[in-house]
């Protein structure tokens, strides 16, 4: 923060944002029970882990030994998920391994009795059982899901037919399974006479004239070399009113903006481009991924029209361009939701489109004109007395499945993706898969069984199901029977109608998704005593809202990987935090590292950033299922990290899963604080929210949504309160120009009473729902809320409105700072510290951690008054007074210092005066200076339990065993014990504090004189030996293991036939040798004693 020193005074009068705490403590009885909380943390706290049994490789022995060894190091609980293990034709990630299938199918009863079996060890370990709702891990689906049960979306066969006469007429059924849904027909206005033809500028191409027959099934290849933008040129016998462009692609995967350019003056000059996105035809993109880019053009009048391509592949395809005089809906096939965004993870923005502007809009198809024929039509011919004169379209619409099944699912479990707009079918779904297992077991029998599982929704939209014309009428008051016209592509009454009826239409399918598929397997899980877990966003082709759909959940989860830090688990926090959900969940540690490269020490950095994105409590990612007992490492994965009872390093992970819990505790504790909410809109689908930029890193945020802000926010001392316990400083609007009037009304009355708004006033409603009324309403409100001088796009801007006020183009922290809500943690801008706050009563905790790549200190300034500071180290469980700080007014400065990749809670408490000058960081971290070095030679026996390797070189210095030139050390892979023994005299065994090492690799338990003191599995590698030191000979005793991959990267240079190892997915066969990993204990080994200057 590069005001933090020229304004840290102004903090020392300022009053704190929130209502100012009378300097009060927790209780020492609750203080207590927090801090033994912390130091054995519950039960409660124990993370869960995601269990897959891939391909059918499960046994009943391996079941048992997986959970008992899962039990041992501290995990509570498992997600079962019964994954195929996609062979390389069909995993996009294109690994090259052997995808054998086991000798338990899915479904087959040996199957079910494994799961029961499962459920029943889990009951016996008191280890909680949780499973997926369906085979695969998207998302619910199953062999048992009719296609009439299944997703659907909306298609059409069209018809000419000539009027002024009788009709009796077979209607083309679309697909293979079609159900109808409705026949309109509508006068068909102006036929485009003029006749096109086509050439390219800069390549040649094979069957040029496919691309104007309009039939997709024909194609146009062009020999481009794929570094140049393709040309092509479309030409009329006559000059044309231009009023879109359709570009029809074939599979080929592509991602390129398209720009229109007309003839004028004799030279070709740009009038509109516009991104084509077809990167991807996987699943879960669409039920048309290969759709048509339409874009619309504002009545261009020419005869001769270019069209550049970017970034095409060498050797493109395509199968139409088509230059219409027809009115068309500008990014139609994105709209009706049959074709989504090609991003993992969609910007804030994707779905939302301004409605493009014509000059004049003559000769569109009027609602009017469209007659409903339904009735007239028996499934099979049309039958229409007395058809109006001219031509007419005839358009039968029906819905089909999507095609999406639930995956990775073995063939045997593998089927249709249910309906996601029906709870109907839902139970149907659920009664086959999850209720068939709890009608197996009595309640005794399934005591363990909790939850059932809904993970990142990847399964692509739908936009049509059976109720779903009662439900939109029910919802917006008018008939969307007419506007189905919009399949087609065409405008129906005017593009701005036309969008927003689709607007509605996304909107009511998002909030459909919640409540019928959310909300429905919620209520079917309470039905069958089981609760409903679920991560709250989906990648590439989630249909709904991010936040109303983890609100419908009892339990909501993000995800983090540990070489990305995406948005999943702020999406979490934010949804948790807004419905009143104490705990966030996050899917942790996944992965597409090396197989078996990753210990702890790698994981921490990421597990501590997501605590300060709000997670407090971890669903470990992935430990896959071992059956065998002469197969290791065994049965793997190219995603995850490898938590499994054949990794080197499991059976001593406990300590770094206690420090998780640790954290996890803490964090549970009181409640979440931020100051700023940001309004993520109604535009759907939505999978995150927007952000401005220019907050301070001094201030935390969630997003809220308007389903909260309407039926569960007021304003208390200034700030937004929710029903949640949550509370805001401000409300921020997004850079959009729509908003619905009840939202509007709803902040008018916040401001009102008392509260800040940010943001720029919309433009109109988006909807049609009591078009155009709505936008009339929208207008007044805004200049109730904004007052008659409404703000321009750049010039800051302020309206005081009862007790609150409304800004625009401001900076957001002065705006905050002027009312007061000052920051919540002031360091310098340069750090990359990451924080969070919880408070209780009497209590306020703070979780830092310092993500940069060296260390850091720096004065912290809180915005805490009157209390003390303690340090709690979640590593080891201590916690102690911090002596030097300062309070200086409403805000709390304490001297903070962070070794790189160190974290820590400063917790506040109970009355604390602090110094008012002099603050050095020196003695709240006094640095423990050295006694003696362990300069012995050492005794090292290595040891691979699964690979019978067993052998010990006696009276060595320490070394990193991959500079070792014997191959079987330096490439081993397992635990090595080392044995030495010291000798201290009395006064050294006096102030002696803690044994320190210099370097491990990768984890090492520690035991002196006989008893266990601990597992060191992070820097600093130090180790308490107080009350174990004795005055004379020392016996030192470690166990140091390394990580799998040495070996494997050894044995990688046998045949295959003759390697010891093996392992499911392989990917080490291409690395070099220089992937090896520096093992076991070398450098420095030394006690170290108190600092006392």
């Amino acid at each position: 923060m590069k005001r933090y020193f020229s304004i840290l005074m102004l903090f020392v009068l300022a009053m704190s944002s929130c209502k100012k705490d009378e300097v009060a403590s927790v209780s020492p009885e609750e203080y207590a029970n927090l801090k033994e909380g912390f130091i054995n943390p519950p039960d409660s706290t124990k993370p869960g882990i995601y269990w897959y049994f891939l391909s059918g490789h499960i046994s009943k022995e391996g079941i048992t030994k997986d959970l008992e060894a899962m039990h041992a190091v501290g995990i509570g609980e498992v997600f079962i998920g019964d994954i195929f293990y996609m062979p390389p034709s069909t995993n996009p990630h294109g690994l090259s391994y052997d995808t054998p299938m086991g000798n338990t199918p899915s479904l087959s009863e040996k199957w079910w009795d494994c799961m029961r079996h499962a459920i029943s060890e889990g009951t016996r370990l008191g280890m909680n059982i949780s499973f997926f709702n369906s085979p695969g891990w998207s998302q619910s689906g199953g062999p048992w899901v009719k296609e009439e049960q299944a997703m659907r979306y909306l298609t059409y066969s069209e018809t000419v037919v000539s009027g002024d006469k009788n009709i009796e007429i077979a209607l083309e059924k679309p697909r293979g399974f079609f159900q109808d849904v409705s026949v309109l027909g509508y006068p068909i206005h102006q036929k485009q006479t003029a006749k096109p033809k086509i050439k390219v500028i800069n390549c040649k191409a094979s069957a040029l004239k496919n691309l104007l027959d309009q039939n997709k099934s024909t194609v146009t290849t062009f020999s481009n070399n794929g570094q140049e933008p393709l040309i092509l040129e479309v030409s009329f016998d006559r000059p044309i009113t231009a009023r879109s462009l359709t570009v029809s692609p074939t599979k080929m995967h592509f991602t390129s903006h398209i720009e229109v350019q007309v003839f004028e003056d004799g030279k070709f000059k740009s009038v509109k481009k516009s991104l084509f996105d077809r990167a991807f035809s996987l699943p879960g993109r669409g039920p048309i991924p290969d759709a048509d880019m339409i874009m619309a053009l504002d009545n261009i009048e020419d005869q001769k029209f270019r069209i550049v391509m970017d970034k095409v592949a060498a050797n493109f395809e395509l199968t139409g361009i088509h230059i219409s005089e027809d009115y068309k809906i500008e990014h139609g096939n994105e709209k009706w939701l049959n074709k989504m965004a090609n991003k993992g993870v969609p910007g804030w923005d994707v779905f939302q489109w301004k409605t493009p502007e014509y000059s004049g809009q003559q000769d569109v198809l009027s609602t009017d004109e469209i007659i409903n024929l339904t009735e007239h039509f028996d499934g099979k011919v049309l039958k229409w007395d007395n058809a109006p004169a001219g031509q007419w379209k005839i358009l039968r619409i029906g819905m089909t499945p999507t095609g999406q099944t639930n995956r990775p699912a073995t063939p045997d479990a593998r089927g249709l993706e249910v309906d996601k707009l029906s709870k109907k079918a839902l139970r149907s779904h659920f009664d086959a898969y999850m209720g068939k297992m709890i009608k197996s077991m009595t309640l005794d029998e399934r005591k363990s069984l909790k939850r059932v599982i809904a993970d990142s929704y990847e399964t692509g939209p739908q936009n049509w199901t059976e109720d779903m014309k009662e439900s939109f009428e029910e919802t917006y008051g008018y008939d969307p029977t007419p506007w189905l016209a919009t399949l087609t592509g065409n405008v129906v009454n005017s593009a701005e109608e036309s969008d927003r009826f689709l607007w509605d239409l996304r909107r009511l399918i998002a909030d459909k998704v919640a409540d019928e598929y959310v909300g429905g397997l919620r209520e079917i899980c309470e039905d069958n005593g089981v609760s409903m877990w679920l991560e709250n966003y989906g990648h590439f082709g989630f249909p709904s809202e991010f936040l109303k759909y983890g609100g419908r959940a009892d339990e909501i989860g993000g995800e983090f990987w540990i070489h990305r830090q995406g948005p999943e688990s702020k999406l979490a926090a934010s949804a948790s935090h807004i419905y009143g959900k104490n705990r966030v969940y996050a899917e942790s540690y996944t992965s597409r590292e090396v197989p078996f490269s990753v210990s702890p020490i790698r994981l921490k950095k990421s597990g501590d950033w997501s605590y300060t994105q709000g997670v407090n409590q971890g669903i470990l990612h992935v430990y896959i299922h071992q059956p065998y007992e002469d197969k290791f490492p065994g049965m793997n994965a190219w995603f995850g990290t490898e938590f499994n009872r054949n990794n080197t390093w499991f059976a001593q992970s406990k300590e770094w899963i206690t420090y998780q819990r640790r954290n996890y505790f803490l964090l549970q504790q009181g409640k979440h604080v931020a100051d700023v909410c940001f309004y993520i809109g109604e535009e759907s689908p939505k999978m995150r929210g927007w952000v401005d930029q220019n907050l301070s890193a001094g201030y935390e945020y969630d997003f809220i949504n308007a389903e909260i802000i309407t039926e569960q926010t007021k304003v208390e001392n200034g700030r937004l309160v929710l029903q949640s316990g949550a509370s805001y400083g401000a409300l921020v609007l997004p850079p959009w120009n729509t908003m619905r009037p009840e939202v509007l009304r709803k902040l008018k009355d916040l401001v009102e009473q008392g509260a800040i708004l940010i943001g720029m006033p919309p433009e109109k409603s988006p909807s049609l729902q009591n078009y155009p009324n709505c936008d009339i309403e929208v207008q007044q409100l805004v200049k109730e809320l904004w007052g008659e001088s409404l703000p321009n796009t750049k010039d800051f801007f302020h309206h005081k409105l009862g007790k609150g006020n409304v800004y625009a183009n401001g900076n957001i922290n002065e705006i905050l700072n002027k009312h007061q809500v000052y920051e919540d943690l002031i360091f310098p801008d340069s750090l990359n510290v990451k924080w969070i706050h919880r408070k209780l009563k009497g209590a306020d905790i703070y979780f830092i951690t310092n993500q940069g790549d060296t260390q850091v200190t720096f004065d912290a300034s809180f915005r805490i008054a009157g209390k003390g500071p303690e340090l709690w180290s979640a590593l080891d469980a201590s916690s102690r007074r911090l002596p030097i700080y300062s309070n200086e007014g409403e805000r709390t400065i304490v001297p903070l210092s962070f070794n790189v990749n160190e974290s820590y809670f400063i917790v506040f408490r109970g009355q604390g005066d602090g110094v008012k000058k002099n603050l050095s960081v020196a003695q709240n971290f006094k640095v423990e200076k050295p006694l003696k070095q362990i300069s012995g030679l050492w005794d090292i026996q290595f040891k691979n339990k699964w690979l019978e390797t067993d052998f010990i070189i006696k009276e060595q210095p320490l070394f990193d065993w991959t500079t070792s030139s014997d191959e079987k050390i330096k490439y081993f892979s397992g635990t090595a014990t080392y044995k030495t023994s010291f000798e201290l005299n009395e006064v050294e065994v006096k102030e002696s504090i803690a044994l320190n090492f210099e370097n491990i690799g990768t984890i090492a338990t520690v035991k002196l004189n006989g008893k266990e003191l601990g597992t060191l599995w992070t820097t600093p590698y130090r180790i308490s030996i107080e009350n174990t030191i004795v005055q004379g000979t020392n016996t030192l005793e470690i166990d140091a293991t390394n990580n799998w991959m040495n070996q494997m990267l050894w044995q990688n240079k046998r045949p295959k036939a003759e390697r010891d190892i093996w392992v499911l997915a392989n990917t080490l066969e291409k690395m070099p040798n220089n992937g090896i990993m520096s093992s076991g204990i070398y450098g420095k080994v030394w006690i170290s004693t108190k600092n006392n200057k």
